[in-house]
């Protein structure tokens, strides 16, 4: 799911432009495919949502294995420094890449220079312009909500250590029944129908909201809060993921197929509210139908989630039961990546401005150039130094996953 966000991105810099609508990044390429914005919204109808059900469910692993003040003690190191460094670091140069987008993207290509970008980012700086935030949590917002609910579920796991009274034991039993009971069927319909209504309040279009503010926003935080939770249970009863094994590819094919249609009514949302329909239909069957097709996808997407998320986790069960030193490489490395990978996730594709490819073409090649030397910068300057002890607990040796498993 962290690299994941190396793809979302990069693909952005090549969405379509349409007339009116503002662009939702510093740079956009020449070269432009439909395939960016497709591409963009399907990972992120499940990615942030999957993250944080896994963190939810590690989270109460964590408490339950070293008690809560190991794991107020680990979640300090792990996330809240990483989170203050980070930011620290990655502002200024995610604000440089960001002009160097912006000019690319506006300026004459003669007045195209990384010190025309620099002075743009100083007289933006000087005139307090709204396209540079000091308190923008950048794409570390993650890390920011992940404390805060680490924080939140330390009460949770003091109340959950005591002698249930008849509440307690009303809500276990609930949960138990809907976790591998009687009421497993009802599982994926409750869990859904609980989506939906966070998801049906969103202010951005289908799927979550995404909000950088250092004061959370309430709504994308109770909604991220939801599957943290949600995580949290299925470790309370991890005899769920053995249950998960069974049927895996058609939970995975379904919750596809699922969020595929709630995709197409997202554009079917979008066409309706861009005005395309106006002078064709009377105003009220457009607004039906604008309504329809947000509510239809979204609907669509919480049953999509759960049903694709719940597949890949059976068959991650199934099929990665033994160690596989590749897969614990890139799992090892994709904090670093995802930490490290925005200021390049800009910067690469403005100065391939005037690369002459197609669209999709081209934002697969920058995909790659991107994640290539964040593996080099990682395998060389993190995992076997107090870097890679800061962010993955220990330090590993400089070895590439081939050899360590031959050895």
């Amino acid at each position: 799911m962290m690299l994941l966000g190396i793809v979302l991105h990069v693909a952005i810099s090549y969405v379509v432009r349409v007339d009116g609508v503002p662009h939702p990044w510093p740079y956009s390429d020449p070269d432009q495919t439909h395939a960016a914005f497709l591409l963009i919204s399907f990972i992120h109808m499940f990615r942030m949502p999957a993250f944080f059900v896994l963190a939810g469910f590690f989270a109460g692993l964590l408490i339950d294995q070293r008690g809560r003040r190991a794991f107020l003690g680990n979640r300090f190191l792990r996330i809240l420094l990483p989170l203050v460094v980070g930011w620290l670091i990655l502002w200024p140069l995610t604000m440089i890449a960001a002009m160097v987008g912006v000019g690319m993207t506006e300026l004459a290509p003669r007045d195209r220079t990384l010190s025309s970008a620099v002075g743009l980012l100083t007289e933006m700086l000087s005139t307090g312009s709204e396209q540079v935030r000091f308190m923008d949590m950048l794409h570390l917002w993650f890390l920011h909500y992940l404390f805060l609910f680490c924080l939140l579920s330390l009460p949770l796991a003091w109340y959950l250590a005591r002698p249930p009274g008849m509440t307690g034991r009303v809500a276990r039993s609930v949960l138990a029944a809907l976790a591998t009971g009687r009421a497993r069927w009802f599982r994926i319909p409750v869990l859904a129908v609980v989506t939906f209504l966070f998801l049906i309040q969103s202010r951005d279009g289908t799927g979550i909201d995404t909000r950088t503010d250092v004061i959370p926003d309430p709504l994308v935080f109770t909604t991220y809060l939801f599957f943290f939770l949600v995580g949290w249970v299925m470790y309370c009863h991890r005899e769920l993921l053995g249950d998960l094994e069974s049927h895996g590819w058609l939970r995975t094919i379904a919750g596809g197929l699922l969020l595929g249609a709630a995709l197409f009514l997202s554009v079917v949302h979008i066409v309706i509210v861009s005005g395309a329909l106006e002078g064709e239909l009377a105003p009220e069957l457009v607004e039906i139908l604008g309504a329809s097709a947000f509510g239809g996808s979204q609907l669509a997407q919480s049953f999509g989630f759960w049903l694709f998320v719940f597949g890949i986790m059976g068959l991650a069960q199934r099929w990665l039961k033994e160690a596989n030193p590749v897969v614990r490489y890139l799992v090892d490395a994709s904090y670093w990546i995802y930490l490290a990978h925005l200021p390049l996730s800009m910067f690469l594709p403005a100065i391939m401005h005037d690369l002459m490819l197609p669209g999709l073409l081209k934002m697969t090649l920058a995909i790659v150039l991107v994640t290539i030397p964040l593996l080099v910068t990682y395998h060389f300057l993190v995992r076997a130094t107090f870097i890679g002890r800061f962010l993955n607990g220990r330090r590993y040796e400089r070895r590439l996953p081939r050899i360590r498993a031959e050895g």
